[in-house]
């Protein structure tokens, strides 16, 4: 069964989708651009829509929607068949919330809400992204999962304790509180949380 890969970034300054465009690319996804959006709000009040013509005029032509506090969307195939797609606005005044999610059909080895063998180095590259991706970007948490439910809070803990399908959080500093059934490693400067295999 296909879910919906997410990974969410906040951060004081507006994130580009360029480098999680590349992560993709790089892995061997072919990533083909379809629409951008400006909305006022998520029920799509205000809406237009174009056809970028690549990832970086499409964050440009977003960008402007977005410091006035619209939120942009941006869709995209991977492999000419998983839809997946970038969204950015301003949760507060000083945060802003960066997500990119892609539809799993297709892609067995990252199907199911766990990291192991078969998709241990994609998720290492990707936290190795989102890490230096973060610190570009002043980031104050970061987070992956399927078909996640993540309210944005000022407390981090209060945040992780409402969370829900999250398996990995990526964060700055050393969390006060950790999930339980979770585990903490330090990696190259930044602070893995990440859900211990259920059978163990």
């Amino acid at each position: 069964m296909s879910e919906v890969l997410e990974v969410n970034m906040f951060a004081s300054k507006l994130v580009t989708p360029a480098a999680f465009v590349e992560l993709l690319e790089t892995s061997g996804r072919k990533v083909t651009l379809r629409e951008c959006e400006l909305f006022s709000n998520w029920e799509y009040e205000d809406h237009t829509s174009w056809v970028p013509a690549d990832v970086q005029a499409a964050f440009q032509e977003l960008q402007e929607g977005i410091l006035i506090s619209k939120i942009a969307q941006m869709h995209f195939l991977v492999d000419d068949r998983c839809t997946g797609g970038y969204a950015a606005y301003k949760v507060s005044p000083d945060q802003f919330e960066l997500s990119v999610w892609i539809n799993t059909s297709g892609l067995e080895s990252l199907q199911g809400d766990e990291v192991g063998a078969d998709n241990r180095s994609f998720y290492d590259q990707l936290t190795k992204t989102v890490g230096q991706v973060g610190k570009q970007h002043n980031f104050t948490s970061a987070y992956v999962g399927l078909e996640t439910s993540v309210e944005f809070s000022e407390d981090l803990v209060e945040m992780m304790r409402n969370s829900h399908n999250v398996f990995r959080w990526i964060l700055p500093a050393r969390p006060a509180w950790i999930p339980p059934g979770f585990e903490v490693q330090e990696e190259e400067g930044d602070w893995v949380v990440n859900r211990l295999p259920r059978s163990s």
